[in-house]
């Protein structure tokens, strides 16, 4: 028991890593649109910024359940 609880706990840890990992390259990824492209408007960067708050977000509720 003590054993499937560590995997599930190191499991749940790698997908938060990984989660992270992925925000920081969105991050990247939106700094260079706003950067190359046309002017964005502030409401766009922010719904692009939301979305990808929400995505980490469900991501870490999958992780918190083990999956």
């Amino acid at each position: 028991m003590k054993a499937e609880k560590e995997a599930s706990q190191a499991e749940a840890l790698n997908t938060l890593k990984e989660n992270e990992r992925i925000v920081r390259e969105q991050n990247v990824i939106l700094e260079l649109k706003v950067t190359l492209s046309e002017p964005r408007s502030l409401n766009e960067s922010l719904e692009d910024l939301k979305e990808a708050q929400s995505q980490l977000v469900e991501s870490e509720k999958m992780a918190s359940l083990g999956s």
